[in-house]
């Protein structure tokens, strides 16, 4: 009697303290978890980049608009920058050394039958049709000659009036080397295998947040973060951004060559800084980017320009 009382009390406890379900909350999303563990290891893991300055990003505009014979060199100077927004790019690059050899297999020859001649080493002259003779060119075989002079005709002196000559090509043999088998009646068949020097080479940006296109992006250079070279190189399975790791498996199984020998691979990647600045110069603003260690300038809609020039 004494338990049935204590379990009933439990069983109360146990009412008293559950928790009810609160509506209006909705369970995590594990993917925008995972979204978030990602940027921060990425971020923990690249190097930090130096950030551009001011005067920096005007010495770059000023070279860029330098080279351009018809812009104006007024709004580099006298523009104010209101934001600049670091952002970076990858650049993932993927090299292959392989050939092909061209060589004799061993153990592969044979000898057979020419089948252009029949084993004989030669066969009939096509030009005399195996006569040895054909007719003269000059008199066609009319043995005779006409003179221009006195409208005499005589004996061709090129035949002596027989209206015929030696074949040219059999020599009166009535007969011709055989071409395919050089005059050996027979033909060596044999495996080869042809060896080509070949250099495959990849790559793939990554950028992040920049509006440059990627023939851009791979004319400049950036910080290095891994490199490797060997007989075979693994890809970046483990590096914290998911476009790069899909990138570094995309290009690796694009050189994946079934009739070459691999002789050696390298990977590279790198980050490549990029800076989008705003400015305002009078009452134009606008937005260009400084970005590589060159500091290399892209700005389309530079404010003072004739209508003839046109950024691509």
């Amino acid at each position: 009697m004494r338990l049935f009382f204590l379990k009933l009390k439990l069983r109360s406890e146990i009412q008293r303290f559950s928790l009810h379900p609160v509506s209006g909350l909705k369970p995590s999303s594990g993917r925008r978890l995972h979204k978030i563990e990602e940027i921060e290891s990425e971020e923990n893991f690249l190097p930090s980049l130096p950030e551009i300055t001011e005067k920096e990003i005007k010495e770059a505009l000023l070279r860029e608009v330098s080279a351009h014979f018809c812009y104006g060199k007024t709004p580099a100077g006298d523009m104010v920058i209101t934001s600049i927004k670091q952002s970076i790019a990858f650049h993932k690059e993927e090299q292959q050394q392989a050939y092909v050899s061209p060589s004799e297999i061993p153990y592969t020859a044979s000898l057979s039958t020419c089948d252009e001649c029949d084993g004989g080493g030669k066969y009939e002259c096509p030009t005399c049709r195996g006569q040895g003779w054909e007719f003269c060119p000059y008199c066609r075989g009319n043995k005779w000659y006409p003179l221009a002079v006195d409208s005499f005709e005589g004996d061709c002196v090129k035949c002596q009036g027989s209206g015929e000559r030696t074949c040219w090509q059999c020599n009166g043999d009535e007969d011709v080397r055989c071409k395919t088998c050089s005059g050996a009646g027979e033909m060596k068949s044999y495996l080869r295998l042809l060896v080509i020097w070949t250099n495959h080479v990849n790559d793939y940006i990554v950028e992040k947040g920049s509006a440059l296109k990627a023939h851009r992006l791979r004319r400049v250079t950036g910080k290095i973060l891994t490199q490797e070279e060997g007989p075979k190189v693994l890809p970046l399975t483990h590096f914290p951004n998911s476009a790069v790791r899909a990138a570094s498996v995309q290009l690796i199984q694009h050189h994946a060559f079934a009739d070459e020998k691999v002789l050696k691979q390298r990977q590279r990647l790198s980050i490549i800084p990029v800076a989008a600045v705003r400015y305002r110069w009078t009452n134009h603003e606008g937005l260009f980017h400084v970005y590589g260690n060159e500091h290399c300038v892209y700005v389309p809609d530079y404010p003072q320009k004739c209508c003839c020039c046109n950024i691509l």
